[in-house]
C-alpha cells in the first residue's frame, strides 16, 4: 500500500513508569508488582506540515492539545496473565500440569480489569480530516525483552466509521530475539477463545498484529510516512474514544517465570495523516 504524507502528529505524553518492586510465582506463571509513578517528563513533540492538527484528551470534552497525562481506570497492584481473542472475554489459567502447559481456565473479566493497565483517551481531528496512526518513535513501553515478547497492547476505538478493535504484539518495540520461550498451551500461536462449564478452552488463532504496520515513520522530519495500516478515519473536528489495554498473554511461549521483576515504561503516541 502506498504510504500516506502525514499532515499532523500528536504525541500522547509517557503516561507513568511502571517499576517493578517484586514478583510473586505461581505454577509457571509469574506476576508483575509495580507502582505508578506520575508525572514523568513527556517526549518532545513532532509536528509535519499541514493545515489540521491531531489532538488529545483524557476526556470526551477536551480540552484538547497536543499531549496529555493520563489516569488509569484502575491503579493495578500487578500484572497477572489472561489470554483474550476480542478483549471482551478474558480468562485466566487454574491447572498446568508439570510440564507447565495450562490445561483448565476461568473467566477472568474482573482479573484483567484489575490487574492490567488500562484506561480511555479521546482523539480529535481538528480544521481537517484525517487518519490515525500509531506514532511508533513516540511509543514506549520498555526494553525488557522478555516483557515485550508476552505482552499485548489492545485498543478498542469507537468512531463514526465504526468500532475497531486491536491486539497488537510489542516484539517490533525491542530486539526479543534472545527472549526464552517453551510451550505454555496445547498449541501453536493461539489464544483462548471460550472455555466450557468444566473449565477447558477452546482456542483460536492469535488476532495479534505487528504493531509497525499500523505506525507512522517520523524518521525522516522532512518527509514523515503514514502507516501501512490505519486505525481510524475522522471526520473534520471528529472526536473518537479509544480505550487502551497492557495485559500479559497467557498463551504466548514466552509469557512464564522469566516475565518477573522487569521495569516497564507505557507511552502512547499517535499520528494524522490526510487522505
Amino acid at each position: 500500500m502506498e504510504k500516506k504524507r502525514l499532515t499532523r502528529t500528536a504525541i500522547l505524553t509517557i503516561l507513568w513508569m511502571i517499576i517493578a518492586l517484586a514478583a510473586a510465582i505461581t505454577a509457571t506463571y509469574a506476576w508483575f508488582t509495580f507502582s505508578p509513578v506520575t508525572n514523568v517528563t513527556p517526549m518532545s513533540n513532532t509536528v509535519s506540515k499541514g493545515k489540521g492538527s491531531l489532538l488529545i484528551s483524557t476526556s470526551k470534552n477536551g480540552p484538547f492539545k497536543e499531549e496529555c497525562n493520563l489516569s488509569l481506570a484502575i491503579d493495578p497492584e500487578y500484572l497477572v496473565p489472561v489470554s483474550t481473542d476480542d478483549l471482551n472475554d478474558f480468562y485466566a489459567p487454574i491447572l498446568q500440569n508439570r510440564q507447565g502447559i495450562s490445561l483448565l481456565y476461568k473467566e477472568a473479566d474482573k482479573i484483567a480489569d484489575d490487574n492490567s493497565i488500562h484506561g480511555d483517551l479521546y482523539l480529535k481531528c481538528e480544521d481537517d480530516e484525517c487518519y490515525v496512526y500509531l506514532n511508533k518513535a513516540g511509543l514506549d513501553f520498555g526494553n525488557n525483552t522478555q516483557a515485550l515478547a508476552s505482552m499485548r497492547l489492545g485498543f478498542k476505538i469507537t468512531a463514526k466509521d465504526g468500532e475497531h478493535t486491536y491486539i497488537f504484539r510489542l516484539d517490533d518495540m525491542g530486539n526479543t530475539g534472545g527472549a526464552t520461550s517453551r510451550e505454555t498451551v496445547n498449541g501453536d500461536n493461539v489464544v483462548v477463545s471460550a472455555i466450557g462449564s468444566d473449565g477447558s478452552p477452546s482456542y483460536k488463532t492469535d488476532p495479534a498484529e505487528d504493531i509497525s504496520d499500523y505506525s507512522s515513520d517520523t524518521s525522516d522530519e522532512s518527509n514523515p510516512k503514514a502507516g501501512k495500516k490505519k486505525l481510524c478515519h475522522l471526520d473534520v473536528n471528529e472526536v473518537c474514544k479509544v480505550e487502551f489495554r497492557l495485559y500479559l498473554e497467557g498463551c504466548d511461549k514466552n509469557c512464564f517465570d522469566d516475565v518477573q521483576r522487569q521495569d516497564l515504561a507505557l507511552a502512547l503516541s499517535f499520528a494524522g495523516a490526510d487522505e
